[in-house]
């Protein structure tokens, strides 16, 4: 499978489906998870296939406009779609994907583990590499915008969600794989986050 084929004609293919989501949920964002799930990929020496990072970066917000059960919709997708390129993966590697998809949202239960180390680096990858802690608020403001609130309501729910979600005693849990790549970062966003 050439990669760079492959996201040209899964954007050709489901720029309907896309289209449906908030702008937090687009392209730019699927490539900075591939971004991410290639980096971590690389950096621990996994040997996981690039495709198949592709794939879930693609694929696992595909429903996303149905914000609570759009990672299971997406898992139901690859686990029975006849879609040429997911047809062409081994039965291992459709599995591996489906359950990247449908294990990759940050408010997981952590109770529940993950089905293998493939599925929890696509869980880490979907957090992005670190950026900033204004970053994280424009992304949060996207959605928001987009589903119709003013600049000034996205900003403030923005924030209150990224202090909920990140700040001291947020419910949000790094997980030590995306901290092994990425914990100095963090640490300096975290810093930032809980001065909000």
């Amino acid at each position: 499978m050439d990669i760079i084929l492959a996201k040209a004609q899964i954007a050709k293919d489901f720029a309907g489906a896309y289209s449906l989501n908030d702008d937090a949920h687009q392209a730019d964002h699927f490539n900075r998870v591939e971004a991410c799930g290639n980096k971590l990929n690389a950096v621990l020496k996994l040997g996981y296939d690039p495709k198949l990072i592709t794939l879930v970066a693609y694929f696992h917000d595909m429903f996303s406009w149905s914000r609570f059960n759009h990672h299971d919709l997406s898992g139901v997708f690859i686990d029975t779609t006849e879609y040429e390129l997911i047809k062409q993966l081994s039965k291992e590697e459709r599995k591996l994907v489906a359950d990247g998809c449908r294990e990759h949202r940050a408010s997981r239960p952590i109770e529940l583990g993950f089905t293998s180390e493939f599925s929890r680096m696509m869980n880490c990858a979907d957090r992005e590499e670190p950026t900033s802690a204004e970053a994280m608020i424009q992304r949060a403001m996207k959605g928001r915008l987009s589903r119709g609130a003013t600049q000034t309501e996205a900003r403030e729910s923005a924030i209150a969600h990224i202090k909920e979600k990140y700040a001291s005693g947020g419910y949000y849990l790094y997980d030590p794989m995306y901290l092994e790549v990425y914990g100095n970062e963090i640490e300096v966003i975290l810093t930032d986050i809980n001065q909000l």
